[in-house]
């Protein structure tokens, strides 16, 4: 059995207009989607990358005033001088010029004495970095230099320019620091109208992270740092300006773009996500998903009408054909169309009437058939049963039993009669109980005291119609084949009763049985194996009648063993036989 089958040709022409349509109409939309975004994402990392530029150039440029004016800051005497609120508010005013982009400005001398601004958050925080610069100052051959960003107890999270001072005759007497406002200085520059500022990535020359407001960066407050966390390694090591696609470590489309171009090495990105890349044109995607919506019942519609078309005068043809299959050759189609299918039509109701002829000669020929086999049959099963009465009758004669022989030829004419002057070949149990009968003394005067014959049969089972001469073989086969061999006393039983579906009637005894391999072979179709005795014919004649007369359903069962004795189970249906 097939767990698919494939479908009639109105569901394929439905689902080929359909699938056809439909992908047609998919394809469209999808290919708009995509080219929309495609232009949308090229557009976007050009105007990305246009800002990137902007905001680099302004950084640089800040960062180079900024590096300017603390140069000449440094020159000032009064920065040393012994006033120290004169030199704290020469740093205050230097800090309100560059509008808190800077957050203090402060003197750290040799010996680690801090002067600036935010001065009372110096003595309460504490001030412990300010070490690691006098030891960089000590070491680092530049007169000024940038720091990596860092946790500052009093600027947070920030940068620091650091110039160093020196007097007429070139001793170091210290140094001065800026701790810029980072997050504050990015928001000064670039218009983010499109892509959130959030996006943006700016990283130090040992690719620490500048700003702390994107996805991709990360506090840890174990160590007091912002790290990197779930972009891949090797787009940090990448150098390439152009916007390009990659993976976060979780599998998240990226589009990267950066600038690389100023003199500290930072690197400027923007990191999109591809997801909120395209939200601004979200539209597009519910726009092709509505034309979608409505394309498909669009195209259900136009589908079924065109399957319609074509296989509603086939369904008419095909439940005709369907009931002619089932035997009703009275059925024509009856058609007002012109084309190919009423050609089609009248071919048909042709091929019908060509049809209803056959089946007659058909019918007519098996009756005959089955008859002449059902003749044939019962010839082969009569003669056996004549000789052996007649041999019996033989037998007493030369005994001199003539009262004997006078009551057997009485019996004998009755048998005969029942079963040569009646035409039917079908007659109720009761008849052919009473031939058994007959034909059950003609034995026991042959073979006194030998066996017993015992009827039971239900009386509704012995209203039941059999084919003619079919019990008796079964009570001679177990005389001859069950009983005598013994050479003792025994028995036979015959029961009947009825069923849900059908008659079971039974002829039993209590003889010799049958041997395994006989019994394997009994009822098989013995053409082509040669002669194998009356008993093997008997059964099987009796099983080819009763399956001629009511079908495979029905006939013998044969169940026995060696020396247990042998049942044979005759299944005949309720009512009359299927041939008569």
């Amino acid at each position: 059995m097939h767990l698919f089958k494939r479908p009639n040709l109105g569901v394929q022409i439905f689902l080929l207009a359909f699938l056809s349509i439909a992908s047609l109409i998919l394809l469209l939309g999808y290919g708009s989607q995509q080219y929309v975004f495609r232009q949308f994402t090229m557009e976007q990392t050009r105007y990305v990358s246009h800002l990137l530029e902007r905001t680099d150039l302004l950084l640089n440029q800040f960062m180079k005033d900024l590096q300017a004016n603390m140069l000449v800051l440094s020159k000032d005497e009064r920065l040393l001088s012994d006033r120290t609120d004169e030199a704290v508010k020469l740093l205050e005013n230097y800090r309100l010029f560059w509008n808190y982009d800077v957050k203090n400005i402060y003197i750290v001398t040799p010996d680690g004495r801090m002067t600036g601004t935010s001065g009372y958050l110096w003595e309460i925080k504490g001030a412990e970095h300010v070490k690691a610069f006098l030891d960089n100052d000590r070491t680092s051959p530049s007169p000024s230099y940038w720091t990596e960003p860092y946790m500052s107890p009093v600027s947070d999270y920030t940068i620091s320019y650091i110039v160093r001072l020196t007097g007429p005759k070139g001793e170091n007497r210290g140094i001065l620091v800026a701790d810029l406002d980072i997050q504050g200085i990015l928001a000064a520059y670039g218009d983010w109208t499109y892509t959130s500022r959030e996006d943006l990535l700016i990283l130090s020359a040992k690719n620490r992270p500048l700003t702390t407001n994107n996805p991709y960066v990360a506090y840890d407050v174990f160590r007091k740092e912002y790290d990197l966390i779930g972009l891949p390694p090797d787009l940090i090591e990448q150098t390439t300006a152009e916007a390009h696609k990659v993976l976060d470590t979780e599998g998240n489309p990226l589009y990267v773009t950066r600038m690389t171009s100023n003199k500290w090495g930072w690197q400027v990105m923007a990191v999109l996500k591809e997801e909120k890349l395209h939200q601004s044109v979200r539209w597009i995607r519910t726009y092709a998903f509505v034309i979608g919506l409505l394309g498909i019942p669009l195209s259900l519609i136009i589908s079924f009408y065109l399957s319609r078309s074509i296989t509603r005068p086939l369904k008419l043809l095909t439940r005709k054909m369907d009931k002619v299959s089932a035997g009703d050759f009275q059925t024509t189609v009856e058609s007002s169309f012109h084309d190919e299918f009423g050609l089609l039509v009248s071919t048909f109701n042709k091929m019908v009437v060509r049809i209803k002829q056959l089946m007659e000669d058909l019918i007519r020929s098996e009756k005959a058939k089955k008859h002449y086999e059902l003749k044939v049959l019962q010839s082969q099963i009569q003669p056996h049963f004549l000789y052996n009465t007649l041999n019996s009758i033989s037998y007493l004669s030369r005994q001199g039993q003539t009262d004997e022989v006078d009551q057997m030829i009485t019996s004998l004419v009755a048998l005969l009669q029942f079963h040569l002057d009646k035409i039917e070949e079908l007659v109720p149990l009761s008849q052919e109980i009473e031939g058994v009968r007959h034909y059950g003394y003609l034995m026991s005067v042959r073979f006194p005291d030998m066996f017993v014959l015992e009827v039971d049969i239900e009386e509704e089972a012995l209203q039941v119609l059999v084919p003619k001469f079919s019990v008796q073989p079964l009570v001679e086969n177990s005389i001859f084949h069950g009983i005598l061999p013994g050479l003792s006393l025994g028995s036979i039983v015959i029961t009947g009763e009825e069923t849900e579906d059908a008659v079971l009637i039974r002829v039993a005894d209590d003889g010799v049985g049958i041997s395994v391999e006989k019994l394997s072979t009994l009822l098989e179709d013995e053409r082509g194996r040669g002669a194998s005795g009356y008993y093997h014919m008997g059964v099987r004649s009796i099983h080819d009648r009763l399956a001629l007369y009511y079908g495979p359903g029905y006939g013998l069962t044969v169940l026995s063993e060696p020396g247990g004795g042998t049942v044979v189970e005759m299944r005949v249906p309720k009512g009359q036989g299927t041939f008569t």
